[in-house]
């Protein structure tokens, strides 16, 4: 796969998880090229990918304006299932 995706694992995760309308990807993580890492149709979990390569910058990676750096954020999706699915 061209571009960058983040596959560290030390640092901090942010994981952020939509409600019950079934937010996309995209707008979980409030960025435009979501990538499944893992997962199928029914639910998933996913990664931010820039198109271009590895994004620079002294905050191009931290979450929420707080101090600590973000390694990595992720989003989980279970918009699949339905009520009485399980």
């Amino acid at each position: 796969m061209d571009g960058f995706h983040d596959t560290t694992t030390a640092g901090v995760t942010e994981l952020r998880v939509h409600g019950v309308s079934g937010t996309p990807p995209a707008d979980i993580l409030n960025h435009p090229h979501p990538r499944q890492v893992c997962g199928d149709d029914e639910a998933g979990f996913y990664r931010r990918w820039w198109p271009g390569g590895q994004p620079t910058g002294a905050r191009v990676d931290r979450g929420g304006g707080g101090a600590e750096r973000v390694a990595q954020r992720g989003a989980g999706r279970w918009a699949g299932w339905r009520a009485g699915s399980c």
